[in-house]
């Protein structure tokens, strides 16, 4: 929605793809909670697996500090490059047709300038 409003407000696709650059943008964040989520699903298999394997009916059951070495920490690879500009197409578009639109604009006041 701002990116398309952006073709009457340009700041609007400077912010976006700003946005979008820093990490701060929707789909990043959606990136993120999705590897976290996957991340989570695994952990609490290797639990409940452990739980499920060690546990007694009518003990306590405590795991070692050895489950918790051999838990992988999160590994998060953020998106490329490419990718954040690839979800920011609309925005580069807008500001390279306004930026496009200055320039044509500009040569034409030049060459109607009078010098004098």
């Amino acid at each position: 929605m701002h990116e398309t409003l952006a073709v009457v407000a340009p700041l609007l696709a400077v912010r976006t793809l700003s946005m979008g650059l820093a990490g701060t943008d929707v789909e990043q964040h959606r990136h993120f909670a999705t590897a976290a989520e996957a991340y989570r699903r695994d952990l609490m298999r290797r639990m409940n697996g452990d739980l499920a394997e060690n546990s007694r009916t009518g003990e306590v059951y405590l795991a070692g500090s050895e489950l918790w070495e051999e838990t992988p920490p999160l590994q998060y690879a953020a998106p490329t490059l490419g990718w954040v500009l690839g979800n920011r197409i609309l925005s580069i578009l807008v500001l390279g047709t306004w930026l496009v639109g200055t320039i044509l604009v500009a040569a034409a006041r030049v060459r109607r300038a009078e010098v004098g």
